[in-house]
């Protein structure tokens, strides 16, 4: 998932079928993009980009989660 296109879509006031149109996409191959079934082309990002006003390596950087950390009362957790 690209959260941070979703985000920037949403901050727009914009539906998924919007940003499509607006850079001439089908909803389709957005919504693939956006939920990392298909790669966009360098192409369709810099129109993103350019289509919503936001950097394009922003938009599309990858999301790593933080490392989980075990809880302060793990043992009581695991015993009971």
């Amino acid at each position: 998932m690209k959260a941070n296109l979703a985000w920037a879509a949403r901050q727009r006031g914009l539906t998924h079928y919007k940003v499509a149109a607006g850079v001439g996409m089908s909803e389709s191959a957005f919504s693939r993009g956006l939920t990392g079934r298909r790669d966009f082309t360098a192409e369709e990002k810099r129109m993103i980009a350019d289509f919503l006003g936001y950097d394009m390596s922003w938009l599309f950087q990858p999301i790593t989660p933080p490392e989980r950390r075990k809880p302060k009362n793990y043992a009581a957790i695991m015993t009971a």
